[in-house]
């Protein structure tokens, strides 16, 4: 089984190479979407959770990015410690847990799981960062003649000769990140095993 999971935040990390226990470097999480896939790419489980904000406000910059405001999320969201448990639990059914930028997604996800005191599961877990496993597929150019990480909107474009709606929605990235990774398998353009 192949997990593919999102995450939406406040902001980009205030430092990146922070360790994920200094939560103060690492914005909060916003929604957090997942899709357990079988190896024929039918959907098992998926999920879409928007969080409740605790000690903390959506601020509208941030809504523009992912298109969730306070208002939205403190009336449909839901307890962050009852979605890391839900995501807990989905983790450990799958083989491969995969992400489009892995490191902000593990990263996001797994300072909430230090916030909340709760075990992590994305530590033990076998990771795919599709981003980088697509580099070389999409050829995009970078200086000194090496090849940029491309956008999951330019890998879904190389893919499939069209755009997705609703990027940068954790639940539409989430599909896109998913339908990618099928057709680069499916041209012979992932080695994952």
């Amino acid at each position: 089984m192949y997990l593919f999971f999102d995450a939406s935040a406040l902001s980009m990390p205030a430092h990146w190479k922070a360790a994920v226990e200094d939560t103060y470097h690492w914005p909060r999480l916003v929604h957090l979407a997942w899709e357990l896939v079988d190896e024929e790419s039918n959907i098992v489980e998926t999920a879409s959770k928007i969080i409740k904000p605790s000690g903390f406000e959506i601020p509208y910059s941030s809504t523009e990015w992912h298109g969730i405001d306070h208002d939205v999320a403190m009336e449909q969201g839901e307890d962050i410690a009852d979605v890391l448990k839900a995501f807990a639990a989905v983790v450990r059914k799958a083989e491969y847990v995969i992400a489009f930028n892995m490191q902000f997604n593990e990263m996001i996800v797994g300072a909430e799981y230090f916030r909340a005191s709760i075990p992590n599961p994305l530590v033990s877990a076998e990771k795919i960062c599709l981003m980088r496993e697509s580099t070389y597929f999409c050829k995009i150019p970078a200086p000194g003649g090496r090849y940029k990480w491309p956008s999951l909107s330019q890998l879904f474009q190389k893919c499939f000769g069209h755009k997705f709606e609703g990027a940068n929605e954790a639940d539409k990235d989430v599909r896109a990140a998913s339908m990618c990774f099928f057709k680069l398998l499916q041209l012979d353009e992932l080695d994952v095993f």
